[in-house]
């Protein structure tokens, strides 16, 4: 076939292998297009995308012991598996799960937005003890994808 007869025309049917081979074409390019506009190729060592509040304030808990307390306030996005998290205040790191609500129920598996976290010393409920003072020290929320063990600092907050 010339370049002249393919560009003039010829009147002949497609065979179905040039047919074939058209359609596996289109068909890769729209796959690939797809997960690049929708991004199905995220980095997996990523974090949930989330947002997250942490705030500080001074309570003061039945019998006049006064804490330090950090609200953790999950304000958007996916919700997350809580045994991915881990509290660091001050170098020292518990598991988010053994931390309550703020209304003092232990967290669910699966933790959705608007979900509000009492980071404290009566709010814990796991082995050792969390300080009843924050002042100065900082407290980072750390996600640790379970696939690599990789850690990614989610929030952080110094409460003065």
């Amino acid at each position: 076939m010339t370049l002249k007869k393919l560009f003039l025309g010829e009147d002949r049917d497609l065979s179905s292998v040039e047919v074939v081979l058209v359609m596996g074409i289109t068909v890769i390019l729209a796959v690939v297009i797809g997960l690049f506009v929708l991004n199905m190729g995220a980095d997996s060592n990523s974090p949930p995308k989330t947002y997250w509040e942490m705030y500080s304030q001074d309570t003061t808990s039945p019998g006049s012991i006064t804490e330090d307390r950090i609200s953790l306030v999950h304000d958007g996005g996916a919700a997350i598996t809580v045994s991915e998290f881990v509290v660091d205040i001050g170098g020292t790191e518990y598991a988010l799960a053994d931390f309550k609500t703020s209304t003092g129920s232990s967290l669910q598996s699966e933790l959705k937005p608007g979900a509000k976290i009492r980071i404290s010393a009566s709010g814990y409920a796991g082995p050792g003890n969390v300080t009843n003072e924050f002042s100065g020290t900082t407290i980072h929320l750390v996600w640790e994808n379970p696939d690599t063990g990789e850690r990614h600092i989610v929030k952080s907050t110094t409460p003065k």
